[in-house]
């Protein structure tokens, strides 16, 4: 830029850029400016345009060469605008197009000396409450929800900032039900059993069971089965509101008549384990109320038309995870196709790792496997009596570490115990027992617990398994975990011990000035003897706090006492104080003080917690810690 000259010519010519905005008073222009006449005069941005009767609120916003030479220069102007939330917004009707319940996309253009971001929930600037203008009533209600800083054209950037802010007039409750729901028949399309889905937008602040209606449509008496809170991810709504899902289902029951009618022709499907029609298996999914389920009778006939001759064997309920207040039951009805079909085969004897086997007996039992679906005619003290239903080995309890297995005509009893031993943990030097059992397969392993403790399961078939307990780690807490001593590098600061003031004497006998003579322990960097400390535990512990010496250094200058420093100590708290009595030859009567407060450490301490780590380790966690000792301890 050339600069000659500290006079500011007229401009040239006047080129009007763009009208910003429908209010006239936001008109953006520039005007041409010759650089070698301007000199070194050029205005600060933000400097008010020269013709203030014409132009009484634009300013100087941005200076650019207007030819190749750098000898002409464009003044860009422009004013700030104060009423633009009158025509600068946009309107959506996001819900379900409700027109009383808008969103407002507006983009505002702020100067630097009011620009500030808006706290969410802040209602819309043209929503005035009671004195609101009838023209203005749309924006009643509506509330910040989201602001974000955009980016401006080059020639605004020097004084302003452009903000995209974001209101919305969520509707009531009452208002969303007008809308929100959905239909669905989940048991075989069947209308008389349908599933409503209700989603409403909530403020966080509001959000509890009491603002949510509990009863869905009324639709044939459809009950509330699940609730679930989301948020809105990604999305101007998060800021302040939540989405609220709730699910009604009109749920088929057993107990009732017409419902019985309908499962029996709902969730079920037939298989031939045995490998003939005669003696199918069916599998039947229905399902339940959590809180009004109850089991079925042991060896009840199945109600499914053509397969009344199955009896039931088996029956799980597992929870549904879409509605929380459903439970799936699966009924399991079957038949025993007897001894013509060779069912000894299919089947082997559940066997126990040797090593375990404390003693084992097998019997022969005289009552046959029966192919009879009338339980009453059956010996139900016998270890076949199932109705004819059963045809995989029964399993059974017979006392401590003892079990039953029975096939056909034959029993096996087996008594076992646990096996034990110890291991030896080569990081701490230290043993822990491992203990091998065997269990009932199904069983749950255990997790890692605050000992370090646990246990894991080994399947050996599809009856037993082997739990095997162990530790993760024989480090431990406190006087359980590892300590010991070594030697560390660690920077200990000098201490300011003692400060001697003495008089600079003319030879007229008057002071001249103050001198002063330090005395100081030396700052210590080197190797210190340290103990270090590990410990673990199943969760994270709370570190200890690390403590720092915290030196400052000592700086004044008084009338007599010249440029006094002390380089960073550790040091007690005192006051220095100079008085100039009035005899002197030069200088006035003057007492001049300062006060230097303590530093959070007067001298070494004789230890200091000079470092701190957690990690993860073997399940859980590590912490170490490392003492320092102050130096010759």
């Amino acid at each position: 830029m050339a600069v000659k000259s500290n006079s500011q010519p007229a401009p040239q010519r006047q080129v009007v850029l763009t009208f910003a905005t429908p209010s006239v008073a936001d008109i953006l222009f520039y005007e041409t400016v010759d650089g070698q006449r301007i000199g070194t005069a050029v205005p600060d941005y933000g400097t008010p345009h020269p013709d203030s009767r014409k132009w009484p609120n634009h300013k100087l916003v941005f200076i650019q060469n207007d030819d190749e030479a750098g000898q002409m220069l464009r003044y860009y102007y422009a004013a700030d605008r104060n009423a633009q939330e009158e025509h600068n917004w946009k309107v959506s009707y996001p819900y379900a197009g409700l027109t009383t319940c808008p969103r407002f996309s507006c983009e505002f253009i702020e100067s630097d000396e009011v620009f500030n971001p808006i706290a969410k929930g802040t209602a819309h600037p043209l929503d005035l409450g009671v004195d609101t203008p009838e023209e203005n009533l749309r924006f009643v209600g509506a509330k910040l929800i989201y602001e974000e800083e955009v980016e401006l054209p080059e020639e605004l950037r020097s004084i302003y900032h452009a903000v995209q802010r974001v209101y919305d007039k969520v509707p009531t409750i009452a208002e969303q039900e007008a809308f929100n729901f959905e239909v669905e028949y989940p048991y075989l399309a069947n209308t008389a059993y349908p599933r409503t889905i209700r989603r409403y937008v909530v403020p966080r602040a509001d959000l509890s069971s009491a603002v949510i209606p509990s009863a869905g449509l009324n639709l044939n008496g459809a009950t509330l089965a699940a609730r679930k809170v989301d948020r809105f991810e990604g999305q101007p709504e998060d800021s302040l509101y939540v989405l609220v899902t709730t699910i009604h289902d009109k749920i088929p029951l057993l107990s009732s008549g017409t419902d019985a009618t309908f499962l029996n022709s709902y969730g079920y499907q037939v298989t031939r384990p045995y490998g003939t029609d005669d003696h199918s298996r069916v599998e039947w999914k229905i399902p339940a109320l959590k809180g009004g389920y109850s089991a079925a009778v042991d060896y009840s006939a199945c109600p499914i038309i053509g397969y009344t001759s199955l009896l039931l064997t088996d029956e799980t309920v597992s929870a549904n995870p879409d509605n929380a207040g459903t439970v799936d039951v699966t009924r399991v009805y079957d038949s025993l196709p007897g001894p013509s079909l060779a069912s000894e085969e299919r089947e082997k004897f559940a066997s126990v790792p040797e090593g375990f086997i404390v003693e084992r007996k097998i019997e022969t039992l005289r009552q046959p496997v029966k192919n009879d679906a009338t339980i009453s005619a059956l010996d139900t003290t016998a270890p076949n009596a199932t109705g004819g239903a059963l045809i995989q080995t029964r399993l059974g309890v017979g006392g401590a570490n003892t079990v039953v297995l029975e096939k056909g005509s034959t029993r096996l009893t087996a008594t076992f115990g646990p096996l034990t031993g110890v291991e030896y943990d080569s990081e701490t030097g230290k043993v822990f027992n491992v203990t091998r059992q065997i269990v009932a397969a199904g069983t749950a392993g255990a997790a890692l617990n605050g000992s370090g403790e646990f246990s894991t399961i080994d399947p050996i078939n599809q009856y037993f398994s082997i739990k095997e307990t162990r530790k993760a780690t024989t480090l431990g807490t406190g006087a359980n975990g590892l300590t010991w001593e070594d030697v560390v590098n660690y920077s200990w600061p000098a201490v300011l011990e003692a400060i001697n003031i003495f008089q600079v004497v003319a030879k007229d006998g008057h002071t001249i000035r103050y001198g002063y003579d330090v005395e100081l322990k030396e700052a210590y960097s080197g190797p210190c003897r340290a103990q270090i400390t590990e410990t673990w535990s199943s969760t994270a512990q709370s570190l200890p706090t690390l403590t720092y010496m915290q030196p400052r250094a000592i700086e004044f200058d008084f009338p007599m006492t010249r440029n006094f420093s002390i380089p960073q100590t550790l040091h007690l708290a005192f006051t220095m104080t100079e008085v100039i009595g009035t005899n002197h030859p030069e200088l006035a009567y003057t007492t001049t003080t300062k006060a230097f407060p303590a530093t959070n450490y007067t001298d070494w301490p004789a230890s200091i917690v000079a470092a701190v780590s957690q990690t993860p380790y073997r399940g859980g966690f590590k912490m170490r810690k490392v003492v320092v000792y102050k130096p010759g301890t």
